[in-house]
């Protein structure tokens, strides 16, 4: 028997060395190098032990709810007080918020925990702090615990790293400086690697809890005391890779923005325009439903209501520069001047453009992804656009060549809906309001704009039904 096995275990070896010698190159194998070798120690000696399996948590969830019920520790297991900082925060009933439970972890972390179970305790820590910082007590007693540690004789040099970013920063302060985080990112230049491996901030916890905190800090200084260098420093903390840093603040961030101008606080044209700009490239438009349900729904009216305007003012920008572009300037100049006044009188509740083809080209070319419009189809020329505007409860029409200014009131079948993708040109065309008593159709023709006929009967018919008024000096060339 002894024979045969060695017979197998000879065979066995001949056989590798034959695969070895015909199917692997030298080059498969390399020899790993020094840093290879070392850098696994040095990250279970400094870096964050890895989180256990949600199954493995789950039992050592049971064991300690049942012991911190009974008050009896007996059949805990070491592994089980190691592990306990993941479990603080799970089920209904929080152990992290039973400070009997948690004077019991403490005293066994100061007694028996080493240096890689006082980190656990401060990812833990700064990972869920959202939810520890309402319970004051267990932020509290954790907080006096974990500075104790890292200040201690026996750890201060295991947990070195720690150690000098309390000492700077004061992150397990009773409470913590968050004012002290914001400057030294500030101070960073905005530079997010730099600052999060200056604070610890890094990886899982740039994402969650205390980073969170440190952002909503940011946020209401920018509120207290805006300035064009505080908007550069929420927009660089709140976003990487053009992604949103922390989802769940989307609505809060929105409004930090846009709170300068709700407080008339003005921060210039320039700033206005990359805020209105920065806040269309992360959130889109607010005035189409899909986006509109996506980013803006949780957001104030009171701060909507200033974005709205800021993009009707957009709008009216980039409808005039395209139609200077590809109308006549017989047709348009006086509707541009018309329109142009009640822009200024801040009348606008709502405006939207719908560009023909040649219009929709020049518009691509020039703005980019940065234009709002619609399409116009069907019996239009493709030369000819639409610009719709709300002024109360009327919605007017105006086509940039040969066409009828139309007027509805919102609740009228016939009245366009406004901020479609598309419109043909029978919907704009719809029948409407009677604009001119001694005219037998709707709508109004555009005649004898350098005599203002058109316009003053327009402006006339706005004010009895909006009391919005607009004088002829208004909108004269």
């Amino acid at each position: 028997m002894q024979l045969e096995n060695s017979e197998n275990i000879a065979f066995t070896k001949g056989a590798i060395r034959h695969y070895a010698r015909t199917y692997l190159s030298v080059k498969s194998f390399t020899l790993p190098t020094f840093s290879q070798k070392v850098a696994p120690i040095l990250s279970q000696l400094t870096g964050t032990p890895k989180e256990p399996s949600r199954f493995e948590l789950d039992g050592v969830f049971k064991r300690l709810t049942h012991a911190a019920k009974h008050a009896s520790y007996e059949g805990i297991l070491v592994k089980d007080w190691k592990l306990t900082p993941y479990v603080l925060w799970m089920g209904e009933d929080k152990l992290g918020s039973d400070l009997s439970f948690l004077n019991d972890y403490l005293l066994w972390l100061k007694g028996y925990g080493t240096a890689r179970d006082w980190r656990r305790l401060i990812h833990v820590y700064l990972r869920d702090y959202e939810q520890l910082s309402t319970h004051h007590e267990s932020l509290e007693r954790q907080n006096f615990a974990i500075s104790e540690a890292i200040n201690s004789t026996e750890l201060k040099g295991r947990l070195i790293k720690w150690h000098s970013r309390e000492l700077q920063y004061s992150l397990f302060a009773p409470p913590p400086k968050l004012d002290v985080i914001v400057n030294e990112f500030i101070d960073c230049k905005n530079e997010w690697r730099l600052f999060s491996e200056r604070t610890g901030l890094e990886g899982e916890l740039a994402q969650v809890g205390f980073a969170v905190a440190v952002g909503d800090q940011l946020l209401k200084r920018l509120i207290d005391s805006p300035s064009s260098e505080l908007i550069q420093a929420v927009k660089s903390y709140h976003v990487y890779d053009d992604k949103l840093r922390f989802p769940q603040r989307k609505a809060q961030l929105i409004e930090a923005l846009i709170s300068a101008w709700l407080n008339g606080k003005q921060l210039g044209e320039p700033v206005q325009k990359a805020v209105r700009d920065w806040l269309l490239k992360h959130f889109s438009d607010l005035r189409l439903p899909v986006h509109d349900r996506a980013h803006w729904h949780a957001v104030r009216p009171e701060y909507k209501k200033i974005m709205l305007r800021w993009l009707i003012g957009e709008t009216l920008n980039q409808f005039f520069e395209i139609i200077d572009q590809v109308a006549k300037d017989s047709h348009w100049s006086y509707r541009k001047a018309f329109w142009n006044a009640y822009y200024k009188k801040d009348a606008f509740d709502e405006a939207w453009v719908v560009l023909g083809v040649d219009a929709k080209y020049y518009a691509r070319r020039v703005f980019g992804e940065k234009i709002s419009a619609a399409t116009l189809s069907g019996s239009a020329r493709q030369d000819h656009s639409v610009l719709i505007v709300r002024i109360g409860d009327l919605v007017l029409a105006d086509w940039s060549h040969d066409g009828k200014c139309r007027a509805w009131k919102v609740d009228d079948r016939f009245c366009p809906e406004r901020y479609k993708l598309q419109y043909s040109g029978d919907l704009l065309r719809a029948p409407s309001m009677q604009i001119v008593d001694s005219h037998v159709h709707d709508g109004i023709s555009h005649h004898s704009s350098d005599n203002y006929l058109w316009q003053n009967r327009l402006s006339q018919f706005i004010y009895e039904h909006t009391g919005v008024k607009v004088y002829q000096r208004d909108f004269r060339i």
